[in-house]
């Protein structure tokens, strides 16, 4: 009996796992700004903060990167700041909620009027490339 009362709060459920602290990093871009301004890791078990960001052109095409501690594990959420400067963003872009340590992303930063505009001035093909690759405005996607 005492041993089961010793392993059941060790989490045999799997809530342990999904509480123990990890680090979410990986690479953001924004299509229209490229290198965000800001990264906040929102995290409801705990631990939101800022995210440490570089960029780093070793691949060519400079993306930004991100790296956050979450000391009580669980899901979180990026918001992620295109355009403007660390201090004021020029808008905010927002992923999904995630579990797990590597976590990279592109986020929509195309105003959509700036989209229509593009596609009523750009030579065909390109004035039927889907732009906003097919992300909705304010919205980071999984890469």
């Amino acid at each position: 009996m005492a041993g089961l009362a010793l392993v059941s709060p060790l989490g045999l459920t799997g809530q342990a796992n999904a509480d123990a602290a990890y680090t979410v990093s990986g690479k953001i871009n924004c299509i229209n700004s490229a290198d965000p301004v800001g990264v906040w890791v929102e995290a409801p078990n705990g631990g939101s903060g800022w995210a440490k960001r570089w960029l780093d052109v070793s691949d060519g095409w400079g993306y930004g990167h991100y790296s956050k501690a979450l000391p009580n594990g669980g899901p979180f959420r990026l918001h992620v700041g295109c355009g403007g400067t660390p201090q004021k963003w020029g808008m905010t872009a927002y992923s999904d909620f995630h579990t797990g340590g590597q976590f990279s992303v592109v986020c929509n930063d195309l105003n959509p009027l700036l989209a229509r505009v593009a596609k009523r001035v750009l030579p065909a093909p390109l004035k039927w490339a889907d732009l906003s690759q097919g992300i909705p405005y304010g919205h980071c996607k999984q890469i």
